[in-house]
């Protein structure tokens, strides 16, 4: 019951992947080591067609916590706003991996 599991697909992942480290460094690039429980329905969209969810990480550099997204307390850090910008555009730009 509820949203069906995202699922990225793995060729998708690695390809935005190495987009990431292209333009932000391998120590600006993470990969989430385990499951994350939150709903998306983003799932749907994965279900239909191969697909990764990436995540931005909106901590300033030198904070260690924050407030997440649904606490009164969150405040939407706009420094990462044109480095969302600049993936986004990447992923255009370099398209989807080829299939082998």
């Amino acid at each position: 019951e509820g949203y069906p599991a995202v699922v990225n697909d793995p060729a998708l992942t690695a390809h935005a992947q190495a987009i990431h480290r292209s333009l932000l460094g391998d120590d600006q690039t993470i990969t989430v080591p385990d499951p994350v429980m939150g709903g998306e329905d983003f799932a749907y969209l994965a279900q239909a067609v191969p697909a990764n969810f990436a995540m931005i990480g909106l901590l300033p550099p030198g904070e260690t916590a924050r407030p997440g997204l649904h606490h009164p307390g969150f405040d939407f850090n706009d420094d990462a706003l044109p480095i969302a910008i600049k993936l986004l555009c990447a992923y255009a730009l370099h398209g989807a991996p080829t299939a082998s």
